[in-house]
């Protein structure tokens, strides 16, 4: 991981700005019948620039943005409903939920499968009961500075399963930046529900 999180600092200018040409809105609609309504407690694991943790308090939520990368969110920290943490997966150990949903976008093609065996209780442990883990799971190549591996999705969801989550969705869309779509970059969604 801390080779990923080198990557992402040596790039974070250029990734900000084009992280934020992105709309959330826009991002998040192949999920947004799932998210809880505000002012429901949202945990961004991975939140970048902030991009979609201040989207997501200028629509009532209250956010706890987490990120290894301060340089990648710097320009965002002054929102009031965002509460901005240096921590990563698979460990959280900067926050305490329960959350109503935890994002988890873009992230877990860096995580080893070590780091994810024990990335899904942990997020299952911040959970509130019957809350939500929205991941977006990224298929195609990566930047070499910034090391990827691949996914499993059935993997995911069998391990899902055993942790004590449901799988409630499953979508796969084109990448929302144009560079990445024409390097073949695709994505799934995933939501994962609680089960109490």
């Amino acid at each position: 991981m801390c080779d990923v999180v080198a990557g992402y600092e040596a790039a974070a200018p250029k990734l900000r700005k084009a992280y934020d040409a992105v709309c959330s809105r826009t991002l998040l609609a192949p999920v947004q019948d799932l998210l809880p309504a505000s002012p429901a407690h949202i945990l961004d694991v991975g939140a970048g620039s902030g991009r979609d943790a201040v989207w997501f308090a200028q629509q009532g939520y209250l956010v706890h943005a987490i990120d290894p990368v301060p340089a990648l969110s710097c320009q965002n920290r002054g929102h009031p409903c965002v509460t901005w943490i240096e921590d990563r997966l698979p460990h959280l150990n900067a926050v305490t939920g329960p959350f109503d949903c935890i994002l988890v976008l873009g992230v877990w093609q860096h995580l080893s499968e070590m780091q994810r065996q024990a990335s899904l209780p942990r997020l299952y442990a911040l959970l509130a009961p019957r809350g939500t883990v929205v991941l977006s799971l990224r298929h195609g190549l990566g930047h070499p500075d910034r090391p990827m591996f691949d996914i499993d999705l059935d993997h995911l969801k069998a391990q899902a399963d055993h942790h004590g989550f449901e799988c409630v969705h499953e979508q796969g869309t084109a990448s929302a930046q144009s560079k990445n779509r024409a390097a073949g970059v695709r994505w799934t969604w995933v939501v994962l529900k609680r089960r109490d």
